[in-house]
């Protein structure tokens, strides 16, 4: 990607006094057993309170729907720690108290705001509630590469009202995820497990762009639908909508390239747990009640997995293909074996996947940024920041 058209934090100086919006993407829960996502800002947090300016922090935990979205008092906690300063919460964002507490900040000063996912119109990008979140400085840090993707008020309306710079850790990713964007020489297969809307994205972008694709989770789901078997109860739905015309559309110019397993493992979720899980073929259909937990690659699969390491090629995964987490690893476990080859240049995506599976290699902690990236070679925060630079053309770093 060409950064030359937005502007970057790492090139600006910073003034006692100034007054920092930064927007980031923690998204942790509260037992914080993940912190890398906080962790890859501290740099530029710290850099702006060490020379004199003031950090007011946005940032997002949960979704309204899923009932999970908290207080952030325990992030300010934990960066206290680790900055070895103070650093104060406020549970308000976008109110006239909120805006004040900002302005009452010292130089050096530190504080989170209220979590952004209390407003619904956040993720829809919300105008009114982005002007309103950009009373809190003068200048804004982008970072959050997990929602670098994602049009929000906080990251992408919020750039109509003040300068904007890209966050470091932004840069990095970008940089780290290079050697997997577009056609390369060699062979190069992705592997798209589980259950969010952007692995249907992704699927086609691959297809586009890769030699072969394994897909799990919401993808394999909804192409078997397509196909006419029965799926039972297994996921092909996110936030409210169903992708079988965008899947039919893939089909009908990739599906030569895309592995369709014909043993899947089944199983029934209960409050307990999964339980009467069984294998079946794939022309059986899915019983009412059970959902598709998991897979078997069989020679198709693994016939093309050996030629990437015979030609030195890429295995890219975003999501496990079969449910990791609940024991269900037959076909992760298979492909561990070539990600984890010396001669296969390979990466995981996403901070659960790259946590949940025993992989030293390149790991990216934005999953859904990644993928958008790799797949059309920009984000949509970057392109906002191009426009910020035309809006802003006259600011001196």
């Amino acid at each position: 990607m060409n950064l030359s058209k937005i502007r970057k934090f790492e090139d600006k100086t910073v003034n006692p006094g100034e007054r920092y919006v930064f927007s980031a993407g923690f998204d942790v829960k509260r037992d914080l057993k993940n912190t890398e996502r906080i962790d890859q800002e501290i740099a530029d947090i710290k850099r702006i309170s060490d020379s004199g300016g003031i950090v007011a922090i946005l940032s997002h935990q949960g979704r309204l729907e899923y009932n999970d979205v908290i207080h952030l008092d325990y992030v300010a906690n934990y960066l206290s720690g680790k900055l070895e300063r103070k650093v104060e919460y406020y549970p308000e964002n976008d109110t006239y108290s909120a805006e004040e507490c900002a302005g009452n900040l010292k130089p050096g000063s530190i504080a989170i705001f209220g979590n952004t996912r209390f407003h619904k119109e956040e993720i829809e990008n919300d105008i009114e509630l982005a002007k309103r979140f950009s009373e809190l400085g003068d200048y804004v840090v982008i970072g959050g590469f997990c929602k670098a993707h994602r049009k929000h008020s906080s990251n992408n309306g919020i750039l109509n009202y003040r300068p904007g710079f890209l966050a470091s850790s932004c840069i990095e990713q970008i940089k780290l995820l290079e050697p997997w964007e577009g056609r390369k020489i060699g062979y190069s297969i992705a592997i798209l497990g589980g259950i969010k809307k952007e692995k249907i994205k992704a699927l086609k972008g691959f297809a586009e762009i890769y030699d072969f694709i394994i897909p799990g989770g919401i993808a394999l789901n909804t192409i078997l639908k397509v196909k006419g078997y029965e799926i039972g109860d297994s996921l092909i739905e996110d936030s409210g909508k169903t992708f079988e015309k965008e899947i039919e559309e893939i089909l009908k110019k990739h599906e030569e390239k895309i592995y369709i397993p014909q043993l899947l493992m089944i199983s029934k979720k209960t409050e307990q747990g999964f339980k009467e899980s069984n294998w079946i073929s794939c022309q059986e259909g899915v019983p009412e009640g059970y959902s598709i937990v998991d897979f078997k690659l069989q020679d198709g699969a693994l016939n093309e997995l050996e030629r990437v390491v015979k030609e030195q090629g890429r295995i890219l995964l975003a999501g496990t293909p079969g449910i990791y987490t609940a024991g269900f690893n037959t076909a992760t476990n298979q492909v561990l074996k070539y990600l984890n080859n010396p001669r296969v240049n390979s990466i995981i995506l996403g901070g659960d996947s790259a946590n949940e599976i025993p992989f030293s290699g390149t790991k990216s902690s934005g999953g859904g940024s990644a993928l958008e990236y790799l797949c059309t070679g920009t984000l949509a925060i970057c392109e906002a920041l191009k426009e910020n630079k035309k809006r802003f053309p006259h600011l001196v770093n």
